[in-house]
């Protein structure tokens, strides 16, 4: 017959088990890790390990392509080693007025961030090269001019922050200026943009 201590020490293993097996169905947000079984104590150890905030923010990335001085990963992001900003490889691909604009930036989660926003005209100059031309996915005869191919601006405008009143900024991609329409425009895109790594 087992002694009250190796029963004890079974009881503890038991329940021990029973409350690892509840935690990591449940979740919690956090990681357990459970270490190898103590020859002689029939113990458990049971500690907690937190992700980094890198890993818990964002998705392996691959570098896939560079063009100068943005490289391009398989996780949809763009970054641009002048600025270190990270840019969504593509625009949202359809006409919206300013707060759908806004509210697309801040709700993308590419690469796995979750802290893109509405760039700024600065942010959004910074990708204008007049050395570079081709045409605009929405209207082939007009042709649009972006530093790099591996960021896809399918029109000639993007939203920016900046707003005054019932009036909101955007960059013109065709010209390389800076313009200001009423919030409620509906011709105008989203590309969202995050500060880089």
């Amino acid at each position: 017959m087992p002694s009250r201590f190796a029963f004890e020490n079974m009881m503890l293993l038991v329940l021990t088990l029973c409350l690892l097996f509840v935690f990591s169905a449940c979740g919690g947000g956090k990681a357990v890790k459970s270490d190898q079984v103590a020859q002689d104590s029939g113990i458990i150890e049971v500690r907690e390990v937190k992700p980094s905030p890198q890993s818990a923010q964002k998705e392996t990335q691959t570098e896939k392509a560079r063009d100068g001085r943005f490289i391009a990963y398989d996780n949809g992001t763009v970054l641009d080693t002048s600025t270190n900003l990270m840019w969504a490889a593509k625009d949202n691909g359809r006409d919206s007025n300013w707060a759908n604009a806004k509210s697309y930036c801040e709700k993308y989660r590419g690469g796995g961030y979750t802290d893109w926003r509405m760039p700024t005209q600065d942010e959004l100059e910074g990708l204008y090269d007049t050395g570079e031309s081709r045409p605009a996915a929405c209207d082939t005869s007009y042709p649009i001019h972006v530093a790099t191919e591996l960021i896809d601006i399918t029109c000639r405008a993007i939203w920016a922050s900046e707003t005054r009143g019932s009036d909101a900024a955007n960059f013109g991609f065709g010209t390389g200026a800076r313009y200001w329409h009423l919030q409620s425009f509906g011709f105008t895109r989203a590309l969202p943009v995050r500060s880089g790594k």
